[in-house]
């Protein structure tokens, strides 16, 4: 009470000017301070919307790429069905002249099942007249895939007819690739010719066995549940200590994989590659120990030779340390390694 009495007299001390000028500084400063803390709360509210734009943005982008992904994946199956490593390079120039020759058609004739023209000629006429096509040579490209490049020298041509000639190509289900254009024009005309150098690209890649890695009825468990989340992951859960899951797939023998799995976890948990129990990944494995729970994980491992061309292999093979452990699986891919 004695500051409160002190406080007190000080303040009958002053005069009124005094009072009302202290008054007036005091709600200044109140001002200032519920002014401040506006400011900062509008700070706060505008940074919180920018980061849910940025989230919703985020999610209609992913839903987007989930959407498109199914598409996109049967599109690269159909074009790698037309790309097969295992042609010889006289059936790969063949093909290339054949899809050359089709689409110098004014109206090309359709494709068989497996992108072959029915016919290299139509009753249209044609775009562009192609003149006998020479030999090209066969690239190694990059890791994956091939290139086989030829130079085409197509006499004048009106120019429209030329540019969708062009552009069909660029447009070819095979994969084509224009590396180079030389358009010339005689000054007396108005048609160009033009030499075009023209790359097909060949997936150097075995085919795999279709497999759904992400449904709970492909894997084999002991000891532990899988069912799919909303997202479309998978999610094993260890019912007991030292549970197992594994997916039994089927590759060619004897060649060499990557296999990658996007997961989700934050137990212990050991990752391998397995056929007839015995690891291709080492000893345990790839171990885990949930510091990290969001990964990319590799494991590269060689299919056994067997007496057929195929092989069995249990991969991923995961082993679970203890009871109610968890693993969410994103995505199982697994890609052929290209021989070096």
């Amino acid at each position: 009470m004695s500051s409160l009495q002190a406080f007190a007299d000080f303040w009958s001390g002053r005069s009124t000017r005094e009072q009302l000028l202290a008054l007036a500084v005091a709600s200044l400063v109140a001002v200032l301070v519920v002014l401040l803390g506006i400011r900062g709360a509008w700070s706060t509210l505008d940074r919180l919307d920018r980061e849910i734009d940025r989230l919703s943005s985020d999610l209609v982008n992913f839903n987007y790429q989930v959407a498109r992904r199914q598409s996109v994946e049967d599109r690269f199956k159909a074009v790698a069905n037309q790309h097969s490593s295992a042609w010889s390079e006289s059936e790969i120039r063949d093909r290339l002249r054949q899809e050359i020759y089709r689409l110098a058609n004014r109206v090309p004739p359709e494709l068989d099942a497996d992108g072959i023209p029915l016919s290299t000629n139509s009753n249209s006429g044609t775009l562009v007249s192609i003149p006998k096509l020479g030999q090209g040579r066969l690239n190694a490209g990059g890791e994956g895939f091939r290139e086989y490049q030829i130079t085409v020298q197509i006499p004048p041509a009106p120019v429209t007819d030329m540019l969708a000639f062009l552009e069909r190509l660029q447009g070819s289900p095979q994969s084509l690739r224009l590396d180079r254009i030389d358009m010339r024009r005689d000054p007396a005309q108005n048609h160009v010719r033009a030499d075009v150098d023209i790359s097909r690209i060949i997936v150097d890649t075995a085919t795999l066995p279709d497999f759904r890695p992400l449904e709970p009825a492909s894997w084999t468990m002991e000891g532990c549940s899988a069912e799919k989340n909303g997202e479309g992951h998978l999610v094993l859960q260890a019912q007991e200590a030292g549970a197992r899951a594994w997916l039994p797939i089927t590759l060619p023998a004897g060649m060499t994989f990557d296999m990658d799995i996007q997961i989700h976890s934050r137990d212990p948990i050991r990752l391998s590659v397995a056929a007839g129990a015995i690891s291709m990944t080492g000893d345990k494995g790839l171990v885990l120990d949930g510091t990290d729970p969001h990964q990319l994980i590799q494991l590269r491992f060689t299919a056994p030779s067997g007496t057929g061309q195929d092989t069995h292999v249990d991969g991923p093979f995961i082993v679970f340390e203890n009871t109610n452990d968890t693993i969410q699986i994103e995505r199982i891919a697994v890609i052929p390694v290209a021989a070096s």
